[in-house]
C-alpha cells in the first residue's frame, strides 16, 4: 500500500491525497494504481503524522519537506488541505517543496510569501515538462500561461523561489521546446531541473527515495543534452532537492 507520508531523516514525503486526476499521458501513477484519488486524509492528520515520526527532524537544518509525489498538491479538491499544511508546517523552519502542474495565483503566491519564516524556505516548481505538446499531453493541468503565472511576481516576493521543473524530459517533446525553455530562464532568472521520466518496478527496489524505492529513473540522453543546453544561460540541476543544497551552500558562503 502507497504511504501518505514517507522519507528519512534528509528528506519526506507528504501526500494528503493519493492519487490524480490530471491524465497526463506520460504520468508513472497509473502504473501503480493510482491514476484517480484513492485515498484522502486532512491536514491535521498529516500534521500529526509527520510530527510522530522518528526520524524527522525540525528546524532550517532539518528534514526536507517535499509536499506530493503521489498527488497534485494544488488541485482544485487537494489545495485547501495542502495551504492548511503549509500554515503549520512552515513555523517548523524546514525548507519547503512543492511541485504543480496548476495555476497558483498572486494571492497565493503572496501568502506563501507571508508564512516563510527566511528566504527561500518555500520552493515552489512549475513543473512544465513540454510546451509545445501541453494540451495534448496534459489534459487536466493548467494552461502554460497560467502555470508560469507565478513568475511575474518573483520580484515581489523574497522569501519564496520559483523553479522551472523540466521533469520528466520526454523524448523526442521536451528537447523541442529548448529555445522557450532558455527564453524563459533569461528572462525571470529561476532555477531549473531537468529530470528524467520515472519507471515503475513494484519487484524491484531501487536507491530512489521518491516513490518509496518503487521508482526508476529512465536516463535518455535527451535530458544531458537538454542540461548542457540550458546552462549557458543559468543554474541547471538534475534532482529537485539540488536545489536545496545550493541555496544551503550560498547561505554558507
Amino acid at each position: 500500500m502507497l504511504s501518505m507520508i514517507y522519507g528519512d531523516e534528509t528528506r519526506v514525503f507528504v501526500n494528503t491525497v493519493i492519487g490524480c486526476e490530471a491524465e497526463c499521458q506520460y504520468c508513472y501513477l497509473p502504473k501503480i494504481g493510482a491514476d484517480k484519488i484513492i485515498k484522502s486524509i486532512t491536514a491535521e492528520e498529516v500534521v500529526n503524522e509527520l510530527s510522530s515520526l522518528p526520524f524527522f527532524v525540525r528546524g532550517k537544518q532539518g528534514t526536507i519537506i517535499s509536499l506530493g509525489c503521489y498527488s497534485e498538491c494544488w488541485s482544485e479538491k487537494n489545495k485547501n488541505e495542502t495551504i492548511k499544511v503549509l500554515s503549520v508546517i512552515a513555523k517548523w523552519g524546514n525548507y519547503i517543496q512543492l511541485a504543480t502542474k496548476q495555476s497558483i495565483s498572486e494571492k497565493e503566491i503572496f501568502f506563501l510569501n507571508s508564512i516563510s519564516l527566511y528566504k527561500n524556505q518555500i520552493g515552489i516548481y512549475l513543473s512544465i515538462p513540454t510546451i509545445t505538446f501541453s494540451k495534448k499531453l496534459e489534459k487536466g493541468t493548467a494552461c502554460i500561461k497560467e502555470r508560469l503565472l507565478p513568475l511575474q511576481f518573483k520580484s515581489k516576493v523574497h522569501k519564496i523561489y520559483f523553479v522551472l521543473y523540466i521533469k520528466p524530459v520526454l523524448k523526442g517533446i521536451t528537447l523541442c521546446d529548448k529555445e522557450l525553455y532558455r527564453n524563459l530562464i533569461e528572462k525571470y532568472q529561476v532555477y531549473v531541473v531537468v529530470g528524467s521520466l520515472f519507471g515503475v518496478d513494484v519487484k524491484r527496489q531501487s536507491s530512489i527515495l521518491v516513490g518509496e524505492g518503487y521508482f526508476h529513473e529512465k536516463i535518455i540522453g535527451e535530458a544531458e543534452e537538454l542540461r548542457s543546453y540550458l546552462k549557458k544561460s543559468g543554474c541547471v540541476f538534475e534532482h529537485s532537492i539540488e536545489v536545496i543544497q545550493k541555496i544551503k551552500q550560498k547561505e554558507i558562503i
